[in-house]
């Protein structure tokens, strides 16, 4: 049943006057009562409250009730919205409001204005309540919003700034891959155009005089036969060595080192450069892993022969915690890291190191030697 607004001259002013006394009377009780109440509900109200608040709002409810009857039966919304301010829970409120109640019951049952005056007060104090918590919700859901909207706003223009930085790098290493590809082909093409092709020429070429030969002479179809069967094993032996420019067997066989130990002897006999080799038989280097490290240090020698113009040269393979490193060194001219624009060798090995989570330092400068150094994941 809704509570009817009481009309103060229905309050006989002997009662009132009795009432008043009675609160300042029993001051210190209700502020034990409202103590105990504010102590049991502290988990029911807001994260703003702090315990140590407690007394001051104590003290505060304390005199409200008393300040409504002195101010005219005025002042019980905004009490209401000042609990809700002080970040006071539903629950601590009503309890608040049973504590009036009940003392009013207790000391005027006999009085229906009284107990009128004290339900009036209870609904002005949980309407201040109510009206300024929704406002407050209402406050911190659009804070709410706004702050998942800047937040959102934000995530959004990062994520959109990465995927778009994301995306050029992946052209550039796209591009990088697609010119090394070509570059390689290019070179297979050039190999089997210059020496495989040519010689399979000269040995159609030297069979077909043979099969058109018809003299008796045996001794000279020996000596066009042998011919013929040198040219078909130097072919064979330069589509050995294709071969093994595009993946060495030594690598699937015996290993990473044994592999750079090979790559080394070959590179110094093909161009004269003199170079040093160290390395550790390592285990659990995956293949993919392994074939890197190769074309790094392939990669790096043939640097060293283009641009370095270096006499010595020296490759080291070893283990650092659970990585792997590559080193290729020589006593060359150098170069700045910083000025000079790298080419697609170096470009090359910067993806290959991004892309298995590693590292590639360059150690150089004018007028001295040159240090790369690959460092990878062994797995």
């Amino acid at each position: 049943m809704p509570v009817q607004p009481f009309s103060p001259s229905s309050i006989p002013p002997d009662h009132l006057a009795v009432l008043v006394c009675l609160l300042e009377e029993n001051h210190s009780i209700l502020v034990e009562e409202y103590s105990r109440s504010l102590s049991s509900g502290l988990f029911s109200n807001r994260l703003e409250f702090h315990p140590r608040h407690a007394s001051k709002i104590v003290a505060i409810e304390a005199d409200a009730f008393a300040g409504y009857i002195s101010a005219g039966f005025k002042g019980a919304v905004e009490h209401g919205a000042q609990l809700a301010d002080a970040g006071l829970g539903k629950q601590v409120v009503i309890n608040f409001m049973d504590i009036n109640r009940d003392f009013l019951w207790n000391h005027f049952r006999a009085s229906r204005a009284i107990l009128d005056m004290g339900a009036y007060y209870r609904s002005q104090v949980t309407r201040g309540y109510y009206e300024a918590h929704e406002a407050r919700v209402l406050k911190e859901q659009d804070e709410f919003r706004r702050a998942f909207e800047i937040a959102l706003r934000k995530s959004l223009s990062e994520v959109q700034a990465a995927r778009e930085q994301a995306q050029k790098a992946t052209e550039r290493v796209y591009r990088a891959v697609i010119l090394a590809q070509e570059e390689e082909r290019r070179f297979i093409a050039r190999e089997l155009h210059d020496q495989a092709g040519q010689a399979l020429i000269g040995l159609r070429m030297s069979l077909e005089n043979l099969l058109n030969d018809s003299s008796s002479d045996l001794k000279k179809k020996r000596a066009r036969l042998l011919n013929a069967i040198s040219i078909a094993e130097s072919t064979l032996s330069d589509i050995r060595s294709i071969v093994y420019s595009l993946r060495p067997p030594v690598l699937d066989l015996l290993g990473i080192d044994a592999a750079l130990k090979q790559l080394c002897f070959d590179f110094g006999e093909q161009t004269g450069l003199l170079i040093e080799y160290s390395g550790a038989n390592l285990v659990g280097v995956s293949d993919e892993v392994a074939i890197n490290l190769y074309r790094f240090a392939q990669e790096g020698l043939t640097n060293i022969v283009k641009h370095a113009s270096a006499r010595r040269a020296w490759v080291s393979l070893h283990a650092v915690g659970e990585q792997v490193q590559v080193n290729v060194e020589d006593d060359g001219q150098g170069f700045d890291p910083d000025t000079v624009r790298p080419g697609i060798g170096l470009v090359g090995m910067r993806e290959r190191a991004r892309l298995l989570n590693g590292s590639l330092e360059i150690c150089s400068g004018g007028g001295s030697h040159t240090c790369l150094s690959f460092s990878v994941p062994m797995a």
